[in-house]
């Protein structure tokens, strides 16, 4: 069975305008609020990929070292990327991650999906990732 790498997308990407149409506590996303929040999911679903890529080729060498199937660090990583207007990366902040190797190949997926679809005006989108327990060797994978 192939691991599935999930792509969190934050509920609070963007705060939302409070609308004053007499009921009180309701509130109203903006178009250019949405649109933050979809661009955001479309780079956490690229990252997602990047990384299984990642993990896969880092799973394989390390098989191909030890001679048997080798485990890899799993758990959340999160991250913070500045995008330039043209998509290309500014800088990338780690938010934190379950151990250090998962943190490293976050950064190496980031950057290997880079440059991003072009968000048109600077953009810092909040990456979030699961790296499952693998299953190393099973099927031929």
């Amino acid at each position: 069975m192939k691991p599935f790498y999930v792509a969190l997308i934050p509920v609070l990407l963007v705060g939302c305008a409070v609308a004053n149409n007499g009921v009180s506590g309701q509130t109203q996303t903006t178009e250019r609020e949405r649109q933050a929040w979809v661009y955001n999911r479309e780079i956490n679903q690229i990252v997602a990929h990047s990384i299984r890529r990642v993990r896969i080729a880092e799973e394989r060498l390390a098989m191909k070292k030890a001679g048997h199937p080798v485990p890899l660090k799993t758990g959340w990583c999160g991250a913070a990327v500045s995008i330039n207007d043209d998509g290309s990366i500014k800088r990338i902040n780690m938010t934190g991650c379950a151990s250090h190797s998962l943190g490293e190949d976050e950064q190496k997926a980031i950057k290997s999906a880079a440059p991003f679809p072009p968000p048109g005006n600077p953009f810092i989108a909040v990456v979030h990732t699961y790296a499952p327990i693998a299953t190393p060797g099973v099927n031929g994978n």
